[in-house]
């Protein structure tokens, strides 16, 4: 922005004060986090010694804010937003929703969107992250009303069109929402993974009391493990593979019958980045949800690095869960 570097002096005085707290004389190379370009707002940061900045020119703004999460986002909810809003408060008012879905590539999430791509208020973007791809609408409006619908409106055509994919939106957690409706339906779960190697069981033991909900899990990587602890048949394994319909469906049903837990995850896929071959291709993933009533279970191919496969299924996972008991919710009426 061809702006010279100005030593902040109340800057430095926050830093030493910070350094003086925790009995440290104030490093050399810390002292650098006072410069800022001339004219910059400053942005205070209560969490950590270096600031952010505001930055102003010729019509453009810069926004400069630390890296870590726990510096980074007081920052921006107390500093930021109030100056963005300020800022679109001039031609109206900005909202905007995420939609997180996993099992399809970004590529074919925009076909299916193609002829809203081109629409300018709401407007569509893409966000890709491992085993996930996020689509943000933005709309703006004279006002909250008006600018919550146009995001709703384009949120419910997307919804039309890639629903099967959606497992959360915005702040939400798949697995928080997955922990909640166990808890209602006062369900318990077991998994039995193989190529996701236990994230399942990682991921709901995340949240806080799931204690109340998940029963337990099995890393089922060897065909042995598979036949002796979950009882899937030494048949299917060699007539259909590790990686099938078949024995991703024996998984479930033998860790739902093993920890007697109403509901049973099985998952079994081919991660990469080797293994795979043209009738099974790095990607496919078999997933099974055995519930009370019945025995569900998909074909996914997931796109990415084995990072992404896994989370993909992970993602995946949770959400056939969710959804099995949303519709069993459904079908049984009022009540928990």
């Amino acid at each position: 922005m061809e702006l010279p570097l100005v030593l902040n002096t109340t800057v430095l005085s926050w830093i030493e004060e910070y350094f003086t707290k925790i009995g440290r004389a104030v490093p050399e190379n810390i002292i650098r986090q006072a410069y800022f370009p001339a004219g910059a707002a400053i942005l205070p940061n209560p969490a950590g010694t270096a600031p952010g900045c505001i930055i102003e020119k010729e019509g453009k703004t810069v926004v400069v804010l630390p890296g870590p999460p726990r510096e980074l986002v007081p920052m921006f909810e107390k500093h930021v937003v109030p100056f963005l809003s300020k800022k679109v408060g001039r031609e109206g008012v900005l909202k905007f929703r995420v939609l997180k879905l996993t099992g399809i590539a970004e590529y074919a999430a925009q076909e299916r969107l193609q002829d809203l791509d081109s629409q300018e208020n709401p407007r569509i973007g893409y966000i890709v992250k491992p085993g996930e791809v996020h689509i943000r609408v933005t709309a703006q409006g004279r006002d909250d009303s008006e600018a919550e619908q146009l995001v709703e409106e384009m949120v419910a055509k997307i919804e039309a069109r890639l629903g099967e994919y959606i497992f959360a939106c915005d702040d939400e957690e798949i697995e928080a929402k997955v922990g909640a409706l166990l808890a209602a339906r006062g369900y318990d779960i077991a998994t039995a993974e193989s190529c996701t190697a236990g994230l399942v069981a990682a991921r709901l033991t995340e949240v806080p009391g799931s204690s109340e909900y998940f029963a337990g899990g099995v890393v089922a990587y060897a065909n042995a493990v598979k036949e002796k602890v979950l009882g899937v048949s030494a048949a299917v394994l060699r007539e259909r593979g590790a990686v099938s319909r078949a024995v991703a469906v024996a998984m479930a049903e033998g860790i739902k019958r093993l920890l007697g837990a109403a509901i049973g995850v099985g998952i079994t896929g081919i991660a990469g980045p080797g293994g795979g071959t043209p009738q099974k291709p790095v990607g496919l993933v078999y997933i099974a949800v055995a519930t009370p009533g019945g025995t569900e279970v998909r074909e996914f191919h997931f796109p990415g690095r084995r990072f992404a496969v896994r989370q993909g299924a992970v993602n995946a996972a949770l959400k056939m869960v969710h959804d099995f008991i949303v519709r069993e919710k459904k079908q049984s009426g009022p009540g928990p």
